[in-house]
Order: structure tokens, then C-alpha cells, then sequence
């Protein structure tokens, strides 16, 4: 954990860890390469290879695959907070990949074989009860992000 202040003297909400670790900076066609020197679950300060102009508005995006929509709070010489503020769209290859995910586990829904399990008592066994119901919960689940992330919309120019 780091000291909870930042570099404007205000007091952070959430913990902030150190870490070292690579990540893209993206608006437009434009991409930084940068590390990020700590993070939160709502935030990160990076650091630059040289002095940049970031935009109000950002997609950060983490080698793991994870990106983020960001808005930058604040900047000093090569080092810039971001606020993450939620998931960012998927690119057009990303978004037609999750689509083509999401209608297959539609066809392969595990709802019906379960229900017919469910209906011939099969699932007696807690042990086999609790499996199904977990499956079919994070089933579902899987489709509402899988969905919520198709739907997202892409950065404007004003964002």
C-alpha cells in the first residue's frame, strides 16, 4: 500500500498498491506505451516515456487484457492519475468474437439438460444440487457481461 495522497495533496478514497507493469494508453488511432506505477480499483498513475498531451478521456488498456474507460484527474511532467470509470467497448474483432461467444452459449445452454437432471430427482446429492446451481448462475452471469460488454458504445470525441 502507498501513502493515501495524491500528487495534488487530496486525499485518496481507496488504497492504492505499487506496482510496475506495462500498459497502453489509447484515444483514437493514437496508442502510449507506459508503466503504471500504482493502482486501485478505481484508479491508476502512470508514468510516460517522454512528456505527452493526454486527453480528458482515455481507454487504459492492461496486458492481461483487461481495459478501462479512464478519465484523467490530474498530470505532473511524465506522470498522469486516471480515474477508471468503467469497462472499455470491444474493438471491432474483440466485439464480434464476444458476439459469436454469446450466440454458441445460447445454442449450449446448460439450462435444459439441468432442468431435465432436476426434473428425474438427480440432483438429491447437495454436493451435485450445489454444482448445478452454480453452474447455472454463473451461466448466466457469463451472458449478462458477455452482453453488457457487446453493448457498450465506443468512445466519442468528446469523451
Amino acid at each position: 500500500m502507498i501513502d493515501e495522497m495524491d500528487p495534488r495533496g487530496l486525499r485518496r478514497r481507496e488504497e492504492r498498491y505499487r506496482v510496475i507493469k506495462g500498459a497502453k494508453i489509447i484515444f483514437g488511432e493514437t496508442v502510449i506505451d507506459c508503466l503504471v506505477l500504482n493502482i486501485s480499483r478505481s484508479g491508476a498513475c502512470i508514468k510516460t516515456l517522454s512528456e505527452v498531451a493526454v486527453p480528458e478521456y482515455v481507454i487504459l488498456s492492461f496486458p492481461n487484457g483487461g481495459s478501462f474507460r479512464a478519465q484523467r484527474r490530474w498530470s505532473k511532467d511524465r506522470e498522469v492519475g486516471f480515474l477508471l470509470t468503467g469497462p472499455a467497448p470491444l474493438s471491432g474483432a474483440h466485439r464480434l468474437l464476444a458476439i459469436s461467444a454469446r450466440d454458441a452459449l445460447s445454442i449450449n445452454n446448460p439450462k435444459k439438460p439441468i432442468s431435465t437432471l432436476r426434473a428425474e430427482g438427480f440432483f438429491n446429492d447437495p454436493a451435485l444440487a450445489a454444482a448445478a446451481d452454480e453452474v447455472e448462475a454463473a451461466f448466466g452471469r457469463l451472458l449478462a457481461i458477455l452482453q453488457e460488454r457487446i453493448a457498450l458504445k465506443p468512445m466519442g470525441p468528446s469523451e
